[in-house]
């Protein structure tokens, strides 16, 4: 009758003596309870890491947006700056010419700001 299998026997981990079977417990049970919080911190720890991730990645890719978009306004505005300067220092005869126009564009582009006035001043 002894060597069937009864319930309490469960709760004997690899030990026949009664204080090895509970030192045995005790040490499973502290492994468990050290490892558990462990668990949870590091859990924590990943989704935190990932939504700061995600978070850094969207700013960046909003001030790279953003620089963009500075720079183009930038060009678009120094572009409609040299029209709006072209068209109110020359008149509409001047401009109707294609060779003054052109002339005026080739000079206009490959000049300061400053020589370009005082190339106009000097017509």
């Amino acid at each position: 009758m002894r060597d069937m299998f009864h319930p309490h026997e469960i709760f004997r981990v690899l030990g026949q003596d009664r204080y090895t079977s509970l030192k045995i417990r005790v040490v499973l049970l502290d492994v468990f309870l050290a490892i558990a919080p462990l668990f949870i911190v590091i859990t924590i720890s990943y989704f935190w890491f990932q939504n700061t991730l995600a978070e850094d990645f969207y700013k960046q890719l909003q001030w790279e947006i953003q620089n963009t978009k500075q720079t183009i306004e930038f060009f678009v505005d120094g572009r409609l700056a040299a029209r709006k300067f072209i068209t109110s220092t020359y008149s509409y005869e001047q401009l109707s010419d294609h060779a003054c126009v052109s002339k005026t564009i080739s000079n206009f582009s490959h000049m300061s700001i400053a020589e370009g006035v005082e190339a106009i001043k000097a017509v």
